[in-house]
């Protein structure tokens, strides 16, 4: 059987606002490490780890308005909120 790792799981959910909707979280960090490909914990990748990429935050953007036209709640989780109060 298939199995899921976290970053999946979290795509899973963001792709979900736009087709299904269901309440869930965003993970920066995952959707971070899904959309510019690279592992926080890799030393030879660390450098490229950013959750103020446009890209990222554009995406969060996204799925926070999907799920607000939906009238469903959405949390935000992960480093950057929670060490960046004006991430969140």
């Amino acid at each position: 059987s298939a199995q899921f790792n976290p970053v999946s799981i979290h795509f899973f959910c963001f792709l979900s606002l736009f087709v299904h909707p269901v309440p869930c979280s965003i993970g920066s960090n995952d959707l971070t490490q899904l959309m510019l490909g690279c592992d926080r914990d890799s030393g030879e990748l660390v450098d490229l780890f950013n959750e103020d990429n446009s890209a990222v935050k554009t995406a969060i953007r996204m799925a926070i308005e999907g799920a607000h036209r939906h009238g469903l709640p959405v949390g935000l989780c992960g480093q950057a909120p929670s060490d960046k109060p004006d991430f969140a």
